[in-house]
């Protein structure tokens, strides 16, 4: 990514139980315009062992070299959940790509460039399908100047751009520093 160090810039759980809905193939590139630069890698965990059948993580092998498309239109339990990236190859004139089903063990991990293409597909296991999926930016992104999300710019402090690092603390730099936040003890029930 080139970047001096990486910051969170969201993070999820997912959870698809047996018979949970796709999720719709997508670049996460195409959704961070309220940040500079619009650029994202993300962690993917798996807290399941996964399987091709069971709503794994599907990635197009080369794909983060294509143009970034526009947002998809339905991601969320689309009908079609290879839609958005049928549409984003045909206007490229890519007719042959490959669809990679990964299977990852519980407590694995798996990296990708927010300009691949990627998805999952009906979870038809007898299985839950958990995942953590951190989404991560440079550490000296700031937040886009004039425009704006509906979820993370109410985050944005007035008459700055600055991102405050209780919100979305720095991972690692380049110098070795990293959030104080970060480096608190867990904090444990009593």
């Amino acid at each position: 990514m080139n970047w001096p160090g990486a910051r969170i810039n969201q993070d999820n759980v997912i959870w698809k139980p047996p018979g949970a809905s796709p999720l719709g193939f997508h670049q996460d590139n195409a959704h961070p315009d309220w940040i500079v630069p619009a650029a994202m890698i993300t962690c993917w965990m798996a807290m399941d062992d996964t399987s091709k059948e069971g709503g794994t993580i599907e990635y197009v092998p080369g794909s983060r070299h294509w143009p970034v498309s526009d947002k998809v239109r339905q991601f969320h339990a689309p009908d079609d959940y290879h839609e958005g990236l049928k549409m984003a190859a045909t206007s490229l004139g890519i007719d042959d790509y490959e669809i990679q089903k990964l299977v990852v063990m519980a407590g694995d991990a798996v990296f990708h460039h927010g300009s691949i293409w990627h998805g999952s597909g009906e979870n038809r296991s007898g299985r839950p399908r958990r995942s953590l999926v951190s989404h991560c930016m440079s550490s000296e992104a700031r937040f886009h100047a004039t425009k704006r999300s509906p979820v993370y710019s109410p985050y944005m402090r007035s008459g700055t751009t600055d991102m405050d690092e209780r919100s979305f603390p720095v991972l690692w730099d380049k110098r070795g520093r990293r959030s104080a936040l970060l480096k608190q003890p867990a904090v444990t029930a009593k």
